[in-house]
């Protein structure tokens, strides 16, 4: 596991300020949601080392803009202290994991963190991940790269 460090905490609230932000956008916040985890820009996210982040919300949403196209479909809105939070809490994940977004997506589904806002938002990150792991049937070792670079492997021995 990685120290969240000023470089991690930074991009906790960059991406919490994104998800917010989110709500002027057209579309609903789960198309919005669903669209980001598996952009191009997420995937900056997951190496802030190899781009230089202007943190400006819309330079992400010009990317996922760019990448997917303009959308209107849907219309239910989170409100927006939950996607703060969930923001927050996923690229908390993300980074002291060192997990890609787009596993954390296909993971854990992200109704485990909307459906449970109320009382996970005012807990530690680190409650939150080992509730929401618990819940999901789950444990740390989802996070190691190297097992599941063991399990694709013999899959494909298989």
């Amino acid at each position: 596991m990685k120290e969240l460090d000023s470089v991690g905490s930074r991009l906790c609230s960059y991406q919490a300020d994104i998800f917010s932000g989110s709500l002027e956008l057209q579309s609903s916040s789960r198309i919005f949601l669903r669209r980001f985890f598996r952009s191009k820009f997420a995937r900056k996210l997951d190496d802030p080392g190899s781009f230089l982040f202007s943190y400006d919300v819309e330079d992400c949403y010009d990317s996922i803009h760019e990448e997917f196209g303009e959308t209107d479909y849907g219309k239910v809105k989170l409100s927006e202290t939950v996607l703060h939070w969930l923001g927050y809490i996923t690229r908390y994940i993300c980074y002291t994991r060192e997990f890609p977004s787009i596993l954390l997506y296909k993971t854990i589904p992200l109704d485990m963190f909307i459906d449970h806002y109320e009382v996970y938002h005012t807990q530690s990150e680190e409650w939150v991940i080992a509730r929401i792991l618990e819940l999901s049937k789950l444990d740390e070792s989802v996070f190691d790269k190297k097992k599941r670079e063991k399990a694709i492997l013999t899959s494909l021995w298989l």
